[in-house]
């Protein structure tokens, strides 16, 4: 989406628009850990990740001062939706790992 059309996107994404490194890296390091994760190994490692994600993209996003500067209304409908998407999957993939790492060690006993 921001390569494809920068003009339209770079008022709002100035720093993705120019080098996408930051959002290439955090996709790479977020599939490592699910990968680990998916096969057996790293539920430690998921939850410090996801926790790190949660607290960091929710707190600190490089878009806060774009987005109360120029507010909702002028934002594209694909970047608040990308954005609000994104928002659920971090609150999904936390809520999942807390979920994971208090069950842990349960172990279902058969009726």
């Amino acid at each position: 989406m921001l390569m494809t059309d920068q003009d339209k996107y770079k008022p709002f994404f100035p720093d993705e628009v120019e080098s996408p490194v930051g959002p290439a890296a955090l996709m790479i390091i977020n599939g490592l850990v699910g990968r680990s994760t998916l096969k057996g190994g790293g539920l430690i490692l998921s939850m410090c990740w996801n926790c790190f994600v949660a607290v960091a993209g929710s707190l600190l996003p490089v878009v806060w001062p774009k987005f109360i500067d120029v507010g909702m209304a002028q934002w594209p409908y694909l970047a608040i939706f990308l954005w609000l998407a994104i928002y659920a999957f971090e609150s999904t993939a936390f809520f999942f790992s807390c979920v994971a790492f208090a069950l842990k060690d349960v172990i279902a006993k058969p009726k």
